[in-house]
């Protein structure tokens, strides 16, 4: 038997194993579930590179603008790749993504901190200095409005920078407010009334004085109001015309009477033609 064909099969199984199980290792090294064990103390951000692409296989890209504000100092045991980077860079302006077998590093852009701040106080009445209960307040810039509580109070919270308030309410003119925000405000506001009355003048087209001025119980109709009377074979009737006035019903069937603002059917009245009007005096 010739023991150097077998001593050569034994030897290329043998190395054949040790491929798989190296390629195996280098998979289960480049996956970001594998769990790793290791310790950073105060590492820079090149040490502590160098150390991941050892126990991971996995090689970082980086440029020069990616740098951490203070060193990397921890311990982990067990944990995926990913939660080993998410901890180590989760204080730092470093992002990362994983692609294949590289891990490229880059430099989150940070979004500025919206300050905002606080304007408040008390809307009132400019003569009587009274509160003004449920006045509207209102931020033109931003969009944002409240309205004072049950005594005259108000409170809005806006970011810093140019404020434009308008203040209104119903019955008072609306009063404007600039200001440049930058710290808590208190602002007071009075607004003036707008409900002014002015003189009313009552203009007549009546003539008559004298007598027939100061005459109580009259009626005036228009002589072409009751030529305008609808009528069915005949002439305009004045009696007809009156019981359509307003106060004045006429008599049962059978009776010539009327009632007068709910006189009774006896009670006259007296006709006059003044000035091309019929005038009814009851």
């Amino acid at each position: 038997m010739n023991f150097n064909i077998f001593r050569g099969l034994h030897t290329k199984r043998l190395l054949f194993v040790c491929l798989i199980i190296f390629f195996f290792s280098l998979m289960q090294a480049q996956n970001p579930e594998s769990r790793i064990t290791v310790t950073f103390r105060n590492f820079t951000l090149e040490e502590f590179v160098k150390s991941l692409e050892k126990s991971t296989g996995y090689s970082f890209i980086y440029g020069e603008e990616v740098k951490l504000n203070q060193n990397i100092s921890f311990e982990v045991k067990s944990i995926p790749l990913q939660e080993v980077l998410n901890r180590a860079f989760s204080k730092e302006p470093i992002g990362y993504k994983i692609t294949g077998k590289h891990i490229l590093l880059f430099k989150k852009s940070i979004k500025p901190v919206e300050r905002k701040y606080t304007i408040s106080g008390y809307v009132t009445d400019v003569t009587s200095k009274e509160t003004l209960i449920g006045a509207n307040v209102f931020e033109s810039n931003h969009h944002l409005g409240t309205t004072t509580n049950p005594y005259g109070f108000f409170s809005i919270t806006l970011p810093e920078g140019n404020i434009a308030l308008k203040f209104s309410y119903i019955g008072y003119k609306y009063e404007d407010c600039f200001i440049h925000l930058k710290k808590d405000t208190v602002v007071n506001i009075s607004l003036n009334s707008s409900n002014v009355l002015h003189g009313v003048t009552i203009l007549s087209d009546k003539t008559e004085t004298g007598l027939f001025a100061t005459q109580m119980g009259a009626i005036d109709v228009p002589l072409q109001h009751i030529k305008n009377t609808p009528t069915v074979l005949g002439e305009a009737d004045v009696i007809k015309s009156m019981q359509l006035l307003p106060g004045i019903q006429k008599g049962m069937d059978g009776s010539a009477g009327m009632y007068v603002r709910g006189g009774g059917p006896d009670q006259n009245c007296r006709i006059q033609v003044i000035n091309a009007t019929l005038s009814y005096v009851f």
